[in-house]
């Protein structure tokens, strides 16, 4: 059977306000001890003497989200250093893609003037053998 002994001070290998004990069934229960387990809802159960009922120890929750709280902070910071490399990452890309929209319509101004030059020469090609075939027939 189990029993449990309350603590006036947190156990410091557990970080509990009670020990448990197994002793035979039938066995007498130590004074200080009772046979009330901790409910599992409570997430630092304590035990109070003057009610005779576990309660949630508040300083234990207090400590508990001090640590969370500061662990949440640690991200906080981490999360924001990451924002900051990506707006800079979003700056550089923005430039590049403004560079590279720039050569794009460069390129493509450059091929139009060399489509342009090549179905004029296509057009002078064509006269000039126009213009040889009439010289030629012509003899």
């Amino acid at each position: 059977m189990k029993i449990y002994q309350p603590l006036q001070v947190k156990d410091a290998e557990t970080g509990l306000w009670y020990k448990e004990w197994e002793i035979p069934e039938g066995m007498p229960i130590p004074d200080g001890m009772i046979l009330v387990a901790p409910p599992e809802t409570l997430l630092f159960p304590r035990w109070d003497y003057e009610t005779g009922v576990w309660i949630e120890d508040k300083d234990s929750i207090i400590e508990k989200m001090k640590t969370d709280n500061d662990a949440l902070k640690l991200k906080i910071e981490s999360i924001a250093q990451l924002n900051s490399k990506l707006m800079l990452n979003d700056v550089k890309l923005t430039a590049e893609n403004t560079e590279l929209k720039t050569k794009a319509d460069n390129l493509a101004q450059i091929n139009s003037k060399t489509m342009l030059a090549s179905i004029q020469n296509s057009k002078d090609i064509e006269k000039i053998k126009s213009q040889l075939e009439n010289n030629e027939g012509g003899k």
